[in-house]
């Protein structure tokens, strides 16, 4: 219940998921909070292990989260004063890698911070990188050395796609794994498809990908245009 049931597809964005936890609840975590009008912050995380304890420790992070969001604008104070009560809270036994963004509609800006987690994907321009900066995972170390922000201008009809590592840890009956350039040409094949459409291609990817292959782990993938 604590996932978003309702993102928003509208003139200026169109935002779908897919989350597929591998018991019936699990320790993958994503989140959409409007900022105002014309900015919102968007988050991905994946908490070390499953279960009932990933999900107790995912239940901390969002209400922690979504009241840093009010509390500061800067994405690193954001980061940093997380990390802090992450540690506080699971003294070093847990850890969490998390993608953070903020971006703004208006000023077609996407400013972020990428602590441990798979790197997202950005296909603008007619091209598609991964969204690597940022600083070590949370919930380890009680202060963070180096937190490194990154702010992108965006074109037009960018599209974003985010996921937890059960997607590219995903096996196939050859025993391959699903990887970042078959992600990628996914992208570039599709990243005209309305986002409803996107969510439900990759999907049907991934299960004729698995073939007999049973799910190992969470899976949770997020994608957006932003017009």
């Amino acid at each position: 219940m604590l996932v978003p049931k309702q993102l928003p597809h509208n003139k200026r964005l169109d935002m779908e998921a897919i989350y597929m936890p591998h018991h019936i609840i699990g320790g993958d975590y994503y989140d959409y909070v409007a900022l105002s009008n014309d900015e919102f912050l968007f988050c991905i995380a994946d908490i070390a292990g499953k279960g009932i304890a990933a999900a107790l420790l995912m239940a901390n992070i969002q209400a922690m989260l979504r009241a840093l969001a009010y509390e500061t604008n800067d994405l690193r104070d954001l980061v940093t004063k997380l990390n802090r009560r992450i540690v506080e809270i699971t003294k070093g036994d847990k850890h969490i890698t998390l993608f953070i963004a903020k971006h703004n509609l208006l000023t077609r800006e996407l400013t972020y911070i990428n602590a441990g987690h798979n790197p997202p994907l950005l296909h603008c321009g007619g091209k598609t990188i991964a969204l690597s900066n940022g600083c070590t995972i949370l919930g380890v170390f009680d202060q963070l050395k180096t937190i490194q922000q990154t702010t992108l201008q965006l074109k037009p009809n960018a599209v974003f796609v985010a996921y937890t590592d059960g997607l590219t840890d995903l096996e196939n009956d050859q025993a391959q794994t699903y990887t970042i350039e078959q992600l990628t040409e996914f992208i570039e094949q599709h990243f005209d498809d309305s986002m409803s459409d996107f969510s439900e291609q990759l999907l049907q990817t991934i299960k004729q990908f698995k073939g007999s292959q049973a799910y190992t782990d969470d899976i949770t993938i997020v994608n957006y245009r932003a017009f």
